[in-house]
């Protein structure tokens, strides 16, 4: 099997992987054992392996600056996905390969099941494609469980611009932008020094991890302590 990544649970160790590495618009692959904390999550959907954001095919998941809303009360749905996922990783090994061109992405599974298909069936996501997911997220929202349990913007839509009437409006947007060693990254609450940076005032705050990447902000990837910068 081609494309393949190999995480370890707790740690997210790539044992005996084929690696990603960024070339043009395309990804390529080369053969190594990576350090832990090699793979850290970024959001409900996206990962990132040295550096190369990697999304979960199939699906869409609130973005960190997004709010739900469940009994009139707003929460931040977006950044709570984020850490659900985070908690599945910590306790799972995961395989993942390249996606199609109907799931483009990455199909990551544990030993047992797809990642996609359970955040889907804790109802933490919307599906997008693959007929297992889509099941997954019908059940998810008939008893109903997780974003289901309320009123949340569909993920595409609120990167548009659309957002629910209970949503808080000045709430500051949780994605950080900083400068390390004289280059630009941004943390993103589920990596382990976010709460140190928060407290240093980042150059600039943004909603979604891929607004930062447009700004050409690149994830910190791994804990890098203010104090020495």
């Amino acid at each position: 099997m081609t494309g393949l990544l190999r995480i370890s649970p707790s740690r997210f160790i790539v044992t005996a992987a084929l690696a990603l590495a960024l070339v043009g618009s395309g990804v390529a692959e080369s053969t190594q054992r990576t350090e832990p904390g090699s793979l850290v999550v970024i959001d409900g959907d996206t990962l990132d392996y040295h550096g190369t954001a990697i999304d979960l095919a199939g699906i869409d998941a609130p973005e960190l600056g997004q709010f739900c809303v469940v009994d009139q009360k707003s929460y931040p749905c977006g950044v709570q996905v984020a850490f659900d996922l985070k908690k599945l990783l910590a306790f799972e090994s995961v395989t993942c390969t390249p996606g199609n061109g109907e799931a483009p992405g990455y199909d990551c599974r544990t030993k047992n099941s797809s990642l996609s298909v359970r955040l889907a069936e804790e109802g933490l996501v919307v599906a997008r494609s693959n007929s297992d997911i889509e099941s997954a997220s019908r059940s998810a929202r008939a008893v109903p469980l997780g974003i289901w349990r309320g009123e949340f913007a569909d993920p595409g839509a609120w990167r548009r611009g659309s957002r629910l009437p209970g949503e808080p409006t000045d709430a500051p947007c949780p994605v950080l932008g900083v400068q390390i060693d004289g280059m630009t990254r941004y943390l993103v609450p589920t990596d382990p020094d976010y709460e140190t940076w928060l407290g240093r005032d980042p150059d600039v705050r943004f909603c979604t991890d891929e607004d930062a990447r447009a700004a050409g902000y690149g994830h910190v990837g791994s804990a890098v302590t203010p104090a020495s910068h």
